[in-house]
Formats: C-alpha cells, structure tokens, sequence
C-alpha cells in the first residue's frame, strides 16, 4: 500500500492552480520592510593619497640630482638583469626562479588566495542540494485479534523519496559583497607579494654573485700578495746573509708574509659562506658547487628614476599594502553588516512513493517556498567585539602602509644616495690605486739600492695592498648599490613590473 495518499492528481493540482499567491507576496514584503528600517552606513576607505600626504612623500626625489649620469633605463620587456650583460647571472637568476623554496611558498599561497575568492564569490549563487533517502517499516497492531489465527496484525510499507533543496540569501547589507572584496584584496596583495618576492630574489641572487666573484677576485690578490712577501723575503734573507741587512728587517718582512696569509685564509672562508648563501638561494643543497668568474660585470648606465608617485605606485610591496588596506576596509563593512537582518528564500521539490519510478511522476511530488529572516538581538556583545577589531585591523592596516611607504621611500633616497657617494670613492680610489702602485716601485728600487730603510719599504707595500683590495670592494659595491636601486625602483626604469605586462596607468599620479 502507498506510504502517503496522492494529493497531487488533477482535481489536486487544480485547486492549487486556483489558490491565490498574494499571501506570498504580502510575507516577502513584510520580510522586506522590517529589514529595511535600518542599515549599515555608508563608509569611507582610507585613502592612500591622504596616507602619503601624511607621511610627506616629496614631489621629487632629494637624491636624485646628485645621482643621475645620463644613462637610459631598460625597456620594458628586459629583464632587469639584462642589462648588467651577464649570461652566467642571468642564468642564476633564472634558475632560481625556478627553484626557490621560498617562492614556491608565495606561489601557493596565491593558489590559496586565489581558491578563497571563489569561495567567497559563491555565496552570490544560490546553493541547491539533492537529498535521497529509502526505508522500509514494519508495524505490529497489538491487541487487534485476527480472526481464525493466534497471530498478531502486523503492516509493512517501503518508502523511497527524493527532494531538491535550494536557498538564496538576499545580499541586502553588502556583507556577501564586502567577503568578495575582502578575498578580492587578499588575492591581489598575495600576488603582488610573489611578484615582489621575484623581484627581491632576483636581486639577492645578483648581490650573493657579485660578492662570490669579489672574493674569488680578493683570494686571487691576497696569493698575488703573499708571493710579493715570499719574494721580498727570500730577498731580505740573503741580504742578511751577506751582513747588509739585520735579522729584524728579515722577521719583518716574514711578519707581513704570515699576515697575509691569514688575509688570504679569511678571504677563502668568506668564498666558501658566498657560495654556500648562493646555492641556498637557488634552492640547491650548499655544497660549494657554484664557481664564480674571474671578473665582476661593468657597471650598466643608472636607470632613469621617475617620480615618486609613480615609483611608489608600481612597488609589488606598496600594491600589497594597498590592497591589504583594502581588504580590511571590505572586512570592516562585513561585520558591520552582519549587525543586521539576514533575509533568505528557500525551496524544496521533489517526490515521495513506495515505487522507485513513482519518484518522476508529477502525482507524487511535494514541494515548498519560503522565506526566512533571522534578525540578531542577544549575543553577549560578541558582533559587536568583532567589528571593533575589525576597525582595529583596518587602524593597523593603514599604519602598516605608511611604514612601507617610508620604508620604500628610504630605500630609493639611500640608493640614490649612495650612488653619488659611490662614484666619488671610485675616482678617488682610481688615483690611490695610481699613485700607491708607484710608491711601491719606488719603494721597493730605493730599498734595493739601500737608500731608504725596511719600514718605508713596508708602508708601500701594504698601501698598495689595500688600496688594490679596496678597489675591488669598490667595485662590488657600486653594482650592488645598482641592484638595490633597481629593485627600490620596482624592477626596471619603464613602468611596469618585470615579466608581468602590467603598467601603472597614466591618470594614476599618487600611490
């Protein structure tokens, strides 16, 4: 026997055809004006250009004058490093690119990101679900005696059912809306942070290359050096032999020589930290595989420094700060909303009968519409305490982007600063290097003819020992001082972000 009688044959679907649908309507109404007597107020993001007001971010940069050369940025679709000329670096760079722990990290977590906006976005759409269920029952009716048999009245019925079930929520308030944006901004700031992880670790890459170079260059002139002293020594010694010269010029000299072999020893400890820093870098096990050149690249022409705002506008970590600012903003007006009424409309169809091809037949269906608000009156405070912190995040956000825009702007005014230092110590170093090359030779002809005395001899060698050392220093410095700029920069002197096509439109004149 059926489990439920038919009450939706045609006399039944007729008189429901028939039943009006006002009431319907008058209750989603009602619904409608009891949320809407109140409302969350409208609210103002923090904005950034008021935020870099605030800090005194300049019109122009104050270093920048003292820093300029004439030369020509990159173009946009170069790589950075390109431009340094170096195919062993830029394979380096690459390579780590590819391998890097730590980027890979940065690249999942945009997957993360990326997967929370879907979500987030999903709530736009209603969520239906099938539900399906079957039972089998049997019933005993104790004390119904059955006539001609001592057994007891006993009913088995089979029941299989099958039911849509779908709800919408009204997004009324913005709070669905305020989630997406809220998503939205933690997915942009995560991608502006790989790309500035890209950026940063390109740069790493370059400046471990450049000291692992300098200090292939540094060992190679420390042996250069100790040679000199063993030469010198070996000189002194049979001068000393023949009485022209005492036992003290001769420990002198082997003092320097033992000097400068501890010089070279600490100089191949620091090759070997070089490399060990470089292969961790480029995700390898730091087994000091890694062999730098004999010379470091020639120093590329600066790149052109555009202003401030636009500066500031395309650095992958002030585009994450924003967006994070604008995330906590969205999340603000979230738990704002979720003061408010929720209003819902949900329905159910589907069918119920003891035969499985009775479930598809219009006679056995059953169905619902409704409606539901559910408006918050008692929570022990508890939405309150969370819109509170979350205006207490969005304070720290907009703190938080003030320090990265200091922070950023210090880095480029220290760069631009240092480039102008740089230089001047280069020339100058270029006449020490001169100037204590020739007192050497001077030195060393005058004590060989006996007219001047160990100690000046000494004094020359060592100068020219340091002024060489420091030359090569020097040198390092100013490409590294090149790559900190570029990166501070935000990558190469065009607009844009390296290997990512994007651009900083024009109307956008303040970060």
């Amino acid at each position: 026997m059926p489990l439920m009688p038919r009450t939706s044959g045609p006399s039944a679907r007729g008189s429901s055809a028939r039943r009006p649908q006002a009431p319907y309507a008058i209750s989603l109404g009602l619904l409608l004006v009891v949320a809407g007597c109140a409302g969350p107020s409208p609210r103002e993001d923090a904005d950034p250009s008021s935020i870099a007001a605030s800090v005194g971010v300049p019109e122009a940069w104050s270093a920048a004058a003292g820093a300029k050369d004439g030369g020509s940025s990159p173009t946009a679709d170069a790589s950075w490093w390109s431009a340094f000329g170096d195919s062993r670096l830029s394979a380096l760079i690459l390579e780590a690119l590819d391998h890097n722990p730590d980027l890979a990290g940065a690249s999942a977590r945009v997957a993360a990101a990326s997967a929370s906006l879907d979500a987030a976005a999903a709530f736009r759409w209603p969520e239906v679900s099938l539900t399906t269920n079957a039972e089998r029952r049997r019933q005993n009716f104790i004390g119904i005696p059955i006539p001609g048999s001592g057994g007891v009245l006993s009913s088995t019925t089979t029941g299989l059912g099958a039911s849509l079930t779908a709800g919408w929520e009204l997004d009324l308030w913005g709070r669905i809306s305020a989630g997406e944006r809220v998503a939205a901004g933690g997915l942009a700031a995560s991608m502006a942070e790989e790309q500035g992880l890209r950026l940063s670790l390109g740069g790493q890459v370059a400046i471990a290359w450049f000291h692992l170079v300098e200090s292939r260059r540094q060992v190679a002139l420390a042996t250069t050096i100790v040679d000199r002293w063993r030469l010198a020594e070996e000189r002194i010694a049979a001068r000393v032999e023949e009485g022209i010269l005492s036992s003290l010029d001769l420990r002198l000299t082997r003092t320097e020589r033992a000097a400068a072999e501890a010089e070279r020893a600490t100089l191949e400890r620091r090759a070997s930290a070089a490399r060990r820093a470089l292969e961790l870098l480029l995700g390898r096990y730091p087994s000091e595989s890694v062999e730098g050149t004999e010379a470091l690249p020639g120093l590329p022409p600066l790149p052109e420094v555009p202003l401030p705002a636009r500066v500031l506008a395309r650095r992958p970590d002030l585009v994450a700060a924003r967006a994070r600012l604008a995330a906590a903003g969205a999340e603000v007006e979230r738990s704002e909303a979720d003061l408010y009424p929720r209003i819902t409309l949900n329905g159910t169809g589907g069918g119920r009968s003891e035969e499985l091809s009775d479930l598809l037949d219009g006679d056995f269906s059953v169905w619902s519409l409704g409606a539901g608000l559910v408006a918050p009156l008692l929570d022990g405070g508890r939405r309150r305490a969370v819109l509170g912190a979350a205006e207490a995040r969005r304070r720290e956000a907009e703190a938080g982007f003030a320090r990265a825009l200091l922070s950023a702007c210090g880095e480029v005014e220290s760069a631009l600063s240092d480039e102008a230092h740089l230089r001047e110590t280069s020339e100058r170093l270029a006449v020490l290097l001169e100037e204590s090359a020739r007192a050497r030779d001077l030195a060393q002809a005058r004590f060989s003819a006996g007219l001047t005395d160990i100690l000046t001899f000494l004094a020359a060698e060592r100068s020219a020992a340091r002024a060489e050392a420091r030359s090569i220093e020097i040198e390092r410095a100013r490409l590294e001082n090149r790559v900190r700029l570029v990166v501070a920069l935000g990558g190469s002197g065009a607009a844009g972000l390296p290997g990512t096509g994007s651009s900083v439109p024009e109307e956008e004149t303040r970060p």
